[in-house]
């Protein structure tokens, strides 16, 4: 029965939907920034980021809103567990407050900004306020990273009663079988429908796909 429900998730025509730009900061995308600089691989990153521009100079156009989301880790807001990790990652204080690394790569937003200082977006309790006051019903989500902060909203996001549509394009990680794994993760218990951004595109326009 909860895979026939499933299915039919996957079959609906997403609705009240509002686009989540996740973490498309410096430190996260650039050549400069702290992932590179600790040995990441930041090419799909970057690969995806140009599909993004993209996907979002449509939704624009067609009134959908769009949220940011940025992490600051700076480490004056983190319990002392996640300082340790970030600093054997060579990743201390990523995105902090105030920095070049914090600002945002490429995108240009100049509202609904949310910032957040955990994996979870949902951790924000002004997002919270404001997906419900603009009555939004589906999360079209996109940046990086997919395995991270992505899948950590996603997850919160569905355990609250949102529709999950995940941007495969439109969505990356520095180790792209985790991405792979997680977009199928997300389509198997969150329900996600896995679209590529040109469909998704199509199925907002309420086209038979």
């Amino acid at each position: 029965m909860a895979n026939d429900h499933i299915s039919q998730v996957r079959k609906k025509i997403i609705r009240s939907p509002a686009v989540l730009v996740v973490d498309v900061q410096n430190d996260f995308c650039s050549d400069e920034g702290m992932l590179k600089k600790a040995g990441k691989d930041i090419s799909r990153i970057q690969a995806m980021t140009e599909n993004l521009l993209v996907f979002l100079d449509h939704i624009k156009g067609l009134g959908i809103p769009i949220v940011y989301i940025r992490s600051n880790y700076d480490e004056k807001y983190l319990h002392r567990n996640i300082i340790e990790v970030y600093r054997r990652n060579r990743l201390a204080n990523l995105c902090s407050e105030g920095t070049w690394g914090a600002d945002f790569y490429k995108v240009r937003p100049n509202k609904n900004i949310f910032t957040k200082y955990r994996y979870n977006a949902f951790t924000n309790k002004k997002l919270i306020k404001w997906l419900k006051k603009n009555k939004i019903k589906t999360l079209i989500l996109t940046g990086c990273q997919t395995d991270v902060c992505v899948d950590s909203t996603a997850r919160s996001g569905f355990i609250k009663g949102y529709y999950i549509v995940a941007i495969e394009d439109c969505l990356a990680s520095t180790i792209n079988s985790n991405h792979k794994r997680v977009i199928k993760f997300m389509s198997r218990y969150y329900g996600a429908q896995i679209r590529s951004s040109k469909v998704c595109l199509r199925k907002i326009n309420g086209d038979d796909i």
